[in-house]
């Protein structure tokens, strides 16, 4: 299987449609994982028109478009527009909004169980699939991967499922981050490659910090023995947290700021590249 290797389309986020398609050419991906969300480059009030003439701009480019990020997390009218027209354009894979943790977590627990199930009626009409991503934080749901696992255990993995990010599967797992995926690996259908280290603050306190991948925690060669055995249908968003500028943004302009992030961004896609080789043998 050769990876669809794919940016996510908020690090290009200054860039017009016809300006990121010339950009991903350039750099070397094969498509997008594009932000259909309020301040992306698809607004969901406006899917029905933007979504496809997008996706036609990037085929003509000869890119793909295999997956979306949204800020679904409810079957209300919205998400049903986006699922629709999504599916219709070719989009095998959604990307969710996050649940938060209140005060009550099996309350909480069993609203996000109601959300998950409604969704997975939803995509199941239409042929497509949710994922949820694992994100660090105190009161994200699915944080623990552990407990993103146990809402999905009855769900199909075509319908619902994981964008599994190693990169907080680390963060939040330290050495036990392999069982955690492990757990979701049926309902793995894309994934998110990035890379940190825990930092010291001044203040004594630490918190995670965001690098080239390759230079972090993460142990690309456990993760690419699991990778294999998980649902994983081939799609790579690739993420860039880290800085790549030079100077502060404030301190140049639009087109530096574009001449060096296409510049960094592809040097680290062939190092990508190299990581995951042995997962696509």
């Amino acid at each position: 299987m050769r990876p669809t290797f794919c940016v996510f389309s908020k690090h290009l986020n200054w860039l017009t449609i016809s300006e990121l398609a010339e950009a991903l050419v350039q750099i070397g991906f094969d498509g997008v994982d594009l932000a259909v969300r309020p301040g992306g480059h698809v607004d969901p009030e406006n899917v029905s028109e933007e979504l496809p003439a997008a996706i036609e701009l990037l085929d003509r480019k000869g890119l793909a478009c295999p997956m979306i990020v949204t800020g679904i997390t409810e079957p209300d009218e919205t998400a049903r527009e986006v699922v629709r027209v999504a599916a219709e354009c070719g989009v095998g894979v959604y990307r969710m909004g996050y649940f938060r943790y209140g005060d009550s977590i099996a309350e909480d627990r069993r609203e996000f169980k109601r959300h998950l199930d409604g969704l997975t009626e939803l995509n199941g009409r239409y042929g497509i699939t949710g994922a949820y991503q694992n994100h660090c934080g105190d009161n994200l749901f699915g944080a623990p991967v552990w407990d993103l696992a146990e809402l999905l255990v009855d769900l199909s993995p075509d319908a619902m499922g994981c964008q599994y990010d190693v990169r907080h599967a680390v963060i939040e797992g330290g050495l036990s981050w392999p069982l955690g995926m492990r757990a979701v690996a049926p309902w793995i259908r894309s994934i998110v490659i990035k890379d940190a280290l825990w930092h010291r603050n001044p203040d004594g306190s630490f918190s995670p910090k965001s690098v080239s991948v390759g230079f972090g925690m993460v142990d690309w060669g456990r993760y690419c023995e699991l990778l294999p055995e998980t649902g994983w249908n081939g799609t790579v968003s690739v993420h860039f947290e880290h800085s790549l500028l030079s100077r502060p943004a404030d301190e140049l302009s639009r087109d530096e700021i574009t001449k060096e992030t296409i510049a960094e961004m592809s040097a680290e896609l062939e190092r990508v590249k190299t990581l995951l080789e042995p997962s696509a043998r």
